[in-house]
């Protein structure tokens, strides 16, 4: 009894579904003979339309800094060495490149704070993605701008001792 109910369950669910297929059709001929000879198709494209990439420049925070801390919890000493950059437009190249000059010391001190304050388990990523996120949010205050596309390590090591 059961396998019949089964069976029906089925057959009631695909009866519409194949009401639907064969009803359906496939369209008027109109949307066909447009794509029928590629050469006007690509004579419509114009490559300066649309550009849906910016140019984008990398702006140096650091050169080599090293942050020595002990772990709470084993007691370790962990080393931290690493360069930051910030990706900005390209537009915004040299304003971005004298605020970092004016607010070098508040900016160093947010990318320490941001990286003494992460878990080991995140400086352990390989994609440093929590790092990065946390580091993109204080840059961006520090920065005052919301123009900061993405945080960049040119070197990140991680030694335990």
């Amino acid at each position: 009894m059961r396998f019949v109910i089964e069976n029906h369950r089925y057959l009631m669910t695909m009866i519409p579904v194949l009401t639907l297929f064969f009803f359906a059709g496939c369209g008027s001929n109109d949307d066909l003979n447009k794509f029928k000879n590629p050469l006007e198709f690509s004579g419509n494209f114009d490559a300066k339309a649309s550009q849906p990439f910016e140019e984008l420049v990398e702006i140096a925070l650091t050169t080599e800094e090293i942050i020595q801390e002990e772990q709470r919890a084993s007691f370790e000493t962990i080393t931290v060495r690493y360069e930051v950059h910030v990706v900005v437009p390209k537009a915004l190249q040299t304003t971005m490149e004298k605020r970092v000059k004016e607010r070098r010391s508040s900016i160093l001190a947010a990318v320490r704070k941001e990286i003494s304050g992460c878990e080991l388990i995140a400086l352990e990523d390989p994609d440093l993605t929590s790092l990065k996120r946390n580091l993109l949010r204080a840059l961006r205050i520090e920065l005052n701008s919301d123009e900061v596309r993405d945080v960049v390590f040119s070197q990140f090591s991680l030694d335990a001792c």
